[in-house]
């Protein structure tokens, strides 16, 4: 990992990470993300992600773009940390 910065406040996140074989690091920014807890189960909920990779974009617009994403049950504290 190159770079990285979260804002609890501006539920922002900017990550860089440099990865095997590349030239360039990976920039990705995480814009108005939600956590969601329902039922004892524990969700992100992105709005919308920006990368320097066009394939990520369209990944994202496709597959994850409002959609709560479920945390695994151990790793669900870490967000209370974290963000």
């Amino acid at each position: 990992m190159v770079n990285l910065k979260v804002d609890s406040e501006t539920k922002n996140i900017e990550l860089e990470v440099m990865l095997k074989g590349e030239d360039k690091p990976l920039s990705l920014k995480i814009s108005d993300y939600k956590i969601v807890r329902d039922n004892g189960a524990t969700f992100i909920d992105i709005s919308n992600v920006e990368s320097n990779r066009e394939w990520i974009n369209l990944m994202f617009d496709s597959f994850f773009k409002n959609r709560q994403i479920e945390i695994p049950q151990q790793y669900a504290p870490l967000l209370d940390i974290a963000l």
